[in-house]
């Protein structure tokens, strides 16, 4: 039995059901966090259309995730896939003979995604049932920004990171979330600008001068808000709980003694890298590569 086998059968034990160290029941959240989480894993376990959204999603359009994971690790490497959804992304990183495994908060995605690969797992990021450092490399895409506690579950994620191994996210910047929860109280409005969407608009113009506020402070901290999901749910960023931008995520990792560095997209163009690199926070968001230290002996 190889290494992806031996953790599934010590630690997976079946799609929706959990195995892990002793203890890790314990873990207790911020009495912030622990409601935030409940009522958005409540959302994802009773929306049919936010699951119909996650299965219509072709694998295309995950390609540029799975090139980033594919650039830091190698064949027959385990990779971990945070917020796996479906697992659209878990078939591309087996096609590209790397070993993923997949956990995901909902176990009604989970069951989903067990449809196609048997290593998955119902698991929440800032609780994982995986030893330290399982993982040669760790990725969470479109998921950061969902997090009610970014700091905590980054720090978990890179425990399961094994050392010398990376850290792939995305991480989308402030006006990016911002823009869009506009666009959400103007539909709820019926087009018609009311108070809660001027408070979004202010949240937007606050965003984009965020990062020279967060340049002049030594320790960044994500803006929570509050997610605007219920039955008229359509935008994948309505259910954004976290605002922040990657100097966050840089922050964050640095602090845990790691080095990090911005990526643009692959499949960017030469222009949009031009355009990206000039308004690089106004732009959709950056990739972060984080690489864990080797221990020192």
């Amino acid at each position: 039995m190889g290494p992806l086998g031996e953790l599934i059968a010590v630690y997976v034990f079946r799609p929706g059901g959990l195995g892990g160290p002793e203890g890790a029941d314990e873990l207790q959240m911020s009495r912030r966090v622990q409601p935030l989480q409940n009522k958005l894993r409540a959302f994802y376990e009773s929306s049919d259309l936010y699951e119909a959204w996650l299965a219509a999603a072709p694998k295309e359009r995950f390609a540029d995730y799975a090139e980033m994971l594919c650039r830091v690790s190698a064949p027959g490497d385990l990779v971990l896939d945070g917020g796996c959804g479906v697992g659209q992304v878990l078939e591309l990183l087996a096609e590209s003979g790397r070993c993923p495994i997949g956990v995901d908060i909902s176990q009604r995605f989970i069951a989903a995604a067990s449809r196609g690969s048997s290593a998955v797992a119902a698991a929440d990021l800032a609780h994982l049932p995986f030893p330290d450092g399982s993982f040669n490399l760790v990725g969470f895409y479109q998921v950061v920004e969902h997090l009610p506690d970014v700091a905590g579950a980054i720090r978990e994620l890179l425990r399961v990171t094994q050392p010398g191994g990376a850290l792939v996210t995305y991480v989308p910047n402030y006006f990016a979330v911002t823009k869009n929860r506009m666009r959400a109280r103007l539909a709820k409005g019926r087009g018609v600008p009311g108070p809660q969407w001027l408070h979004t608009l202010w949240e937007a113009v606050r965003g984009a001068w965020m990062p020279l506020t967060k340049l002049s402070r030594r320790h960044p901290q994500p803006r929570y808000l509050r997610p605007l999901i219920g039955s008229d749910w359509h935008d994948a960023d309505y259910d954004t709980v976290a605002a922040l931008h990657p100097l966050d995520v840089l922050c964050i990792v640095r602090d845990e003694g790691c080095s990090a560095a911005l990526h643009p997209s692959p499949s960017d163009s030469w222009w949009r890298r031009v355009a990206r690199g000039i308004l690089w926070h106004f732009g959709p968001g950056w990739w972060v590569v984080v690489r864990k230290p080797h221990l020192q002996i």
